[in-house]
């Protein structure tokens, strides 16, 4: 299998949903690049096609040791969503609470955001927030 990434220049909308469709499906492509005048537009353009969800990854310090947070859950995901109406800071303090029974700990560094593309019978976008 070939692993290729592809150059697209944006032109409408549902020319990009169909080159967004086609990467989902094809396996031999192993990335895309979208150009053109307005990047806030096509990322616009292009959120609007997934279903949005938000996670939160915890690195703890406790003790000099570092821990890295990360539960199965039942789904076989290794996820932290964030809860609505919550933020991914609140999240972050929440899951470590119920996942380690760590109380009274704050956050003390947050680093970049990550964002990647899944199917799960539905196509997601997701943002994950590192603390």
């Amino acid at each position: 299998m070939q692993k290729y990434g592809l150059f697209h220049k944006f032109h409408d909308t549902n020319e990009l949903y169909k080159l967004i469709s086609g990467f989902q499906s094809d396996k031999g492509i192993s990335s895309i690049n979208i150009y053109g005048p307005d990047i806030k537009f096509i990322w616009k353009i292009f959120r609007i096609y997934f279903t949005e969800v938000e996670a939160a990854v915890v690195l703890l310090n406790m003790l000099q040791e570092n821990i890295f947070l990360l539960k199965r859950t039942e789904s076989g995901s290794a996820e932290r969503h964030i809860e609505h109406g919550e933020s991914p800071e609140e999240c972050a303090v929440r899951e470590v609470h119920e996942e380690c029974g760590i109380s009274n700990h704050k956050i003390t560094n947050r680093y970049s955001q990550l964002s990647h593309i899944y199917v799960e019978g539905i196509s997601y976008l997701k943002k994950t927030h590192w603390f």
